[in-house]
């Protein structure tokens, strides 16, 4: 799907708060809908694999900007779908830097690939909280 495009361009830059927008129909900034923003739903993430891999497949690098990419609990899932590259507020990179420093790619992996086989947001919410709890239990 992705593939003759991704062909063109010399490197993915996900701008996942807009994507999200788009994916889940709603407007991030009203109060009133913004609860309904899922980032770990596995519809969401699958679409995020997709294009990893469609941008790795074509040789080029796959990054994400946007709060999701300065969300520490997010770090390993998005490590774990092959993520090359993080931007973020500089305010969140200490946070973001610590989970990465503090598992392996080995342990995102397998977190991602059990998120994808979710079928619920809360299913993967759960999840994350889980792996976050047992890897940095002091936070």
């Amino acid at each position: 799907m992705f593939g003759v495009q991704v062909k063109q361009i010399s490197e993915i830059q996900h701008d996942f708060s807009d994507a999200e927008t788009i994916l889940d129909n709603h407007d991030r900034g009203n109060e009133r809908v913004s609860y309904l923003a899922q980032p770990f739903h596995p519809a969401v993430l699958r679409l995020l694999k997709q294009t990893i891999a469609a941008a790795h497949e074509a040789g080029i690098k796959a990054a994400m900007c946007g709060e999701l990419a300065g969300t520490p609990s997010a770090a390993p899932i998005l490590l774990g779908l092959g993520l090359d590259e993080f931007s973020m507020a500089a305010s969140a990179i200490p946070p973001v830097k610590r989970v990465i420093r503090g598992t392996t790619l080995e342990d995102c992996r397998a977190l991602a690939e059990k998120a994808l086989a979710n079928t619920s947001y809360k299913q993967t919410d759960a999840l994350v909280k889980a792996w976050m709890a047992g890897h940095f239990p002091d936070k």
